[in-house]
């Protein structure tokens, strides 16, 4: 009776290991970004620079989990905006992406798509988290 108990014990313990995530400290870093499109960019200059951050995204653990298009408001008091909601499985991950030589790359695309005043791309949300840390 002994034994099987303490097998029963050492199978509890092992499916509690095996059920346990290998790192507990690690977090997920969700990040939620708003870019405003410039009135004369066009839509596809938008569509070019989400994919490209995506793919570049990849390498560093991003995904864009969701994302969607504001069409701009009728009197034009709103210009189009690009929605998107990033996941990356820490912070690190982010700031590699950030760090980058390839997201780098995007500022020129970025900077004639969309404006920089009213957009919260995803280097200033996280400018503005290190500030909270």
């Amino acid at each position: 009776m002994e034994s099987k108990s303490r097998y029963l014990g050492s199978a509890v313990a092992a499916a509690l290991l095996w059920f346990t995530p290998a790192n507990m400290a690690r977090a997920d870093a969700w990040v939620y970004e708003v870019l405003t499109l410039w009135p004369e960019a066009p839509p596809y200059q938008a569509q070019a620079y989400v994919g490209a951050l995506g793919l570049i995204a990849r390498r560093h653990g991003g995904l864009r989990v969701d994302g969607a298009l504001q069409p701009a408001a009728v009197d034009g008091s709103a210009g189009a905006r690009v929605i998107g909601l990033w996941r990356f499985n820490d912070v690190d991950g982010l700031d590699a992406l950030l760090a980058d030589p390839a997201y780098r790359s995007l500022g020129d695309l970025q900077e004639r798509t969309f404006d920089p005043a009213t957009s919260r791309d995803l280097e200033r949300v996280r400018a503005l988290s290190r500030a909270a840390e």
